[in-house]
Order: structure tokens, then C-alpha cells, then sequence
């Protein structure tokens, strides 16, 4: 039987450099199972993705949805400064994803953290 953590738990999923048509199956993959596990919170740790296209974003909308249905929160973290918010925000979705700027700001009982509006721009 698959890994089942405690209902109050917290997952911590660390996603590749760049995630692209050739390892995003797996990569989200792994992030629905973690989700789908019955942990309270799932943090998919975005610290050293530097590549992951508007597909990869859809999937973590869908992925974020189907969290809510089961009353686990997905946190995303992404550094400030960080590519993948500025692809958030281009498309339009970065109000829809919380986004954490470290694993440890993400871990604790917190709304997230401001997105920098400077990083957005440059």
C-alpha cells in the first residue's frame, strides 16, 4: 500500500529545473499523487525551476482545484524575483496560486506573501 501521511502533515514536493513536454507527466504526477495522499498542506517547491510553460501553469490550477475539493491547501514557492511569477502573472493567474517566496515561509500558517510588483516588471 502507497505512502498514506497523517491528515495534519505536510509535504514538501521539490519540482525540476525545468519542466517541459518531456517531464511534465512525471513531475505533476508525482505533485496530484502528493496531493491526492490525504496531507493537510502540500508545498511544491519551485526554488530551482527555472522553465515551465503555460501547460505546466494549467495543470497547476487544475491540480490546485481538485486539492481544494479534498481540503488540502497547495502552496507554491517560488522566490521572489523567480521566472515562474512573472509567467503567473502574464497569464493571468497568480491571484489563483499561493505563492511563498521559501519553504519555510510557506510551512507555516500564513496568507502568502506579497508578490513583488517590481520583480513583476523587470
Amino acid at each position: 500500500m502507497g505512502y498514506q501521511p497523517a491528515r495534519d502533515t505536510l509535504v514538501v514536493v521539490t519540482l525540476p529545473g525545468e519542466i517541459d513536454i518531456t517531464n511534465a507527466d512525471r513531475a505533476f504526477d508525482r505533485l496530484e499523487t502528493t496531493v491526492s495522499s490525504g496531507a493537510a498542506v502540500v508545498i511544491a517547491d519551485f526554488t530551482g525551476t527555472y522553465f515551465c510553460d503555460a501547460a505546466g501553469v494549467r495543470r497547476l490550477v487544475r491540480i490546485r482545484s481538485r486539492a481544494m475539493v479534498r481540503g488540502t491547501q497547495l502552496r507554491l514557492v517560488i522566490p521572489l524575483g523567480g521566472l515562474l511569477r512573472r509567467v503567473l502573472a502574464l497569464l493571468e493567474v497568480d491571484h489563483l496560486l499561493p505563492v511563498y517566496p521559501s519553504v519555510g515561509q510557506a510551512g507555516v500558517l500564513a496568507p502568502p506573501a506579497a508578490q513583488d510588483p517590481l520583480t513583476l516588471i523587470g
